[in-house]
């Protein structure tokens, strides 16, 4: 990751470094879209291919239904979060349905060993 570099008084950089923050882990920042919020979800690795869906198809149909951003954490993410960014009833929405979609393939965690 490249480096980025903030002058100004110290309050209006904390602020700034903050915001950048914000935009790289969560991939929103409430300055720059104050209509729209963000919510973590706790999706393993294992479950992520039934959230993406064959050829993508899950996913897309979640980002259409709600009007949602999805981002899926991967090997390059900073941590283990996936993240929904939109308005608020949407992001509540996708989350539910998301968990819901979870559950149903719960029966499908792989063995201990299987990881």
């Amino acid at each position: 990751m490249g480096k980025v570099s903030i002058k100004g008084d110290a309050k209006n950089v904390t602020k700034a470094m903050k915001e950048v923050l914000s935009i790289v882990q969560c991939h929103h920042s409430s300055v720059l879209e104050p209509d729209k919020v963000h919510e973590e979800l706790d999706i393993e690795a294992w479950q992520r291919p039934y959230v993406i869906g064959k050829g993508g198809t899950e996913i897309r149909h979640i980002r259409d239904t709600f009007g949602t951003e999805i981002y899926l954490a991967d090997d390059k993410s900073l941590d283990d979060t996936s993240w929904i960014v939109g308005k608020q009833d949407k992001v509540e929405g996708a989350k539910a349905y998301i968990e819901k979609l979870l559950e149903t393939v719960e029966g499908k965690r792989p063995k201990a060993d299987d990881e």
